[in-house]
């Protein structure tokens, strides 16, 4: 019974080693200090959902609204300060 546990982490820590052939380390780091931060089990299917919600803040943090109402200075009235 021993062994089956023992290869069964062996397995679960070649899984998450592969990880980094899809993400950069910057973000296994990141990953890795959110599991140890928030103490939540270090197995690849938690990795793999912290990786992505740290890349939906991300994208949302650089997502740009392209829809916003901008007055232009003309709108003002082109305020001079002579």
């Amino acid at each position: 019974m021993n062994a089956r546990v023992e290869q069964q982490v062996y397995n679960q820590c070649i899984t998450i080693l592969k990880l980094k052939d899809k993400y950069s380390s910057q973000l296994l780091e990141r990953a890795s200090e959110i599991i140890i931060e928030k103490n939540i089990a270090p197995i690849h299917r938690n990795f793999k959902a912290v990786i992505e919600n740290i890349q939906k803040v991300e994208e949302k943090e650089n997502e740009t609204n392209d829809y916003t109402l901008v007055r232009g200075a003309s709108y003002y009235g082109e305020y001079r300060n002579d």
